[in-house]
């Protein structure tokens, strides 16, 4: 193999250290933390320029129009996105409830919730252009509206492949009972009549309402899967269902493509899903024999079985807490988790993280033990709804306070230090030649759309590789043999930062790069 000695061209931010990790960071709003009153903040995401979107609706209205606010990395509103860093949108002068956001590599985003009509609610898909305008090009008029002869329906997660089809769950009134709803949109605003029966899919297990709150595909693997309540009279169940990106079921779940989850008999909620290579991992909360709920985390085989050697034996309880709960799950580009949630604290709910390596337990090097507690105010209640990756330096969450209290909730946004794909060996170490490391380098590095990455190495026979976006999804998987150097999946992939999981036989090395 021929060798090369442009060196520099590695991504040098796979190897920072962080120093402090689990901690509030302070360049964002000089106390890592922002509340903004008369708002909740149902989404987070960070686009491709670093800065922060925060999604949810303005209770300043009477009919509670969508906010989406933007904030430049130093915390401060930026100005040249809609009006005073906020776009707000009234759909038709009703309620309407911006459920999730995603940001696109073309600097647009995609928001979705649920819009009223009077007696009906639908669920809805828009699109905003870069400066906080409508992007009139997409849907009609801006807007893709889901309403199925006026049956109820909402979408409350979303995803977005690299082809930039839009995946939506929620759920929608199938014969006066709520049924479980998942939706494929075209990248220009269209319901795909491919997918399942025009457009939608509706998962049913029982006569009784059923609802879809998180969602996650795997393109590589033409997986979809998707997690909820399913609401038996007698015990909720939790619900996980895998499908294929056609809309089909995947039989081999479990049997029949669904799992309940029930745990220890109890009642029992899931918030979001993640879909990994060999496992879906679930969270939520249950609710104990003395009617307080508790924290819940789940992982489950392919097959539908219970994955035993994750966490112990398949779950984490956290049945220390008073009061807790996970709401979203996040998962970096070294397969571990984050998990958002709340967790009584003092006497009141409270911000709650929890870090999880990738085997299901705490992982002990973030912030104390693995559990992040921070507060906004010292007398009201706080939950996490929402949390997102901030590049490879830290992660973003978003919340709301005073929830249940005397109804002036406000949205609540934190910034917290972790470095998520650090790498214990420097620069040096991996690109010298000797005993201890091996040669290893990505190049050209940034690549242009539609490049394709090289690899130079000395390392000897098959070389297995992971290609993660920066919000933790997988997005290509493969392998190098007898001497290969070309990584041809780069090429399909959008603009950002990408981070790429290499191993052999002996070692496993994290190297990242930029695709301009």
């Amino acid at each position: 193999m021929k060798k090369i000695t442009l060196f520099v061209a590695i991504a040098f931010s796979a190897f920072t250290i962080s120093a402090q990790n689990g901690v509030l960071d302070a360049s964002f709003n000089s106390t890592g933390k922002i509340n903004s009153s008369n708002e909740t903040a149902n989404s987070i995401c960070v686009d491709k320029d670093m800065k922060t979107l925060v999604l949810g609706h303005d209770r300043s209205s009477s009919t509670k129009n969508i906010f989406l606010t933007r904030y430049n990395s130093n915390g401060t509103l930026d100005n040249s996105f809609g009006s005073a860093g906020q776009f707000s949108f009234d759909i038709n002068s009703d309620y309407d409830y911006g459920r999730c956001v995603k940001a696109l590599s073309n600097g647009k985003y995609l928001i979705c919730g649920q819009n009223s009509a009077g007696a009906y609610f639908r669920a809805f898909v828009l699109r905003v252009n870069n400066n906080g305008t409508i992007d009139n090009t997409f849907g009609n008029n801006g807007v893709l509206i889901i309403n199925p002869n006026n049956f109820n329906c909402d979408a409350w997660a979303m995803e977005v492949a690299p082809s930039g089809s839009i995946f939506l769950a929620g759920y929608m009134t199938v014969s006066t009972v709520l049924k479980s709803a998942v939706w494929k949109v075209t990248p220009n605003g269209t319901l795909d009549n491919r997918f399942g029966q025009i457009g939608g899919i509706y998962i049913s297990t029982n006569s009784y309402n059923e609802r879809l709150f998180g969602i996650d595909i795997d393109m590589s693997n033409n997986r979809i899967a998707v997690a909820g309540i399913s609401n038996n009279i007698t015990t909720p169940e939790g619900l996980i269902c895998l499908v294929d990106t056609n809309g089909n079921s995947i039989n081999s779940f479990n049997g029949n493509c669904i799992k309940k989850i029930v745990y220890n008999g109890n009642p029992t909620n899931l918030y979001d899903v993640c879909l990994k290579s060999n496992e879906v991992v679930v969270n939520g909360n249950y609710i104990s024999s003395n009617s307080n709920q508790k924290a819940l985390l789940v992982s489950c085989l392919l097959t539908g079985a219970i994955n035993t050697s994750f966490a112990s034996n398949g779950y984490f309880d956290d049945a220390n807490a008073d009061l807790s709960g996970f709401q979203q799950i996040l998962k970096d580009c070294k397969g571990d988790l984050f998990l958002g949630g709340f967790i009584l604290y003092n006497g009141y709910k409270s911000s709650y993280i929890a870090k999880f390596k990738a085997n299901g337990s705490l992982d002990n090097a973030f912030a104390s033990n693995g559990l992040f507690i921070s507060r906004y105010n010292i007398d009201a209640d706080e939950i996490i709804e929402a949390i997102a990756m901030y590049g490879d330096s830290a992660i973003v969450t978003g919340g709301r306070i005073n929830i249940g209290g005397s109804g002036n909730v406000e949205s609540g946004i934190m910034r917290v230090k972790y470095n998520s794909c650090s790498n214990s060996s420097s620069i040096d170490d991996l690109i010298k030649n000797n005993n201890n490391s091996p040669i290893l380098v990505l190049y050209p590095n940034p690549l242009k759309l539609n490049d394709v990455l090289n690899i130079q190495t000395d390392l000897i026979g098959r070389i297995d590789y992971a290609i993660y976006s920066s919000d933790g999804k997988l997005v290509a998987n493969s392998s190098l043999e007898n001497g290969e150097t070309e990584i041809s999946e780069t090429s399909g992939l959008a603009a950002g930062v990408y981070h790429m999981v290499l191993q052999n036989a002996l070692l496993t090395k994290r190297l990242s790069f930029v695709i301009e």
